[in-house]
């Protein structure tokens, strides 16, 4: 077998069998769901926000 990165995109499609789905109802609902961010990712937030504003 070739290695990954040598695969086409119709080569992936075929042997994985993906179809396109322009609609999930499971993407839609994952997509409503909320949460606030944790302490350590408000600290990631902070460090990127602060690299952005550099």
């Amino acid at each position: 077998m070739k290695p990954f990165f040598k695969w086409t995109i119709e080569e992936v499609e075929d042997t994985f069998h993906v179809v396109l789905q322009k609609q999930s109802d499971i993407l839609k609902e994952w997509l409503k769901i909320r949460s606030p961010p944790s302490q350590e990712q408000e600290k990631q937030l902070d460090t990127l926000r602060e690299k952005l504003l550099d």
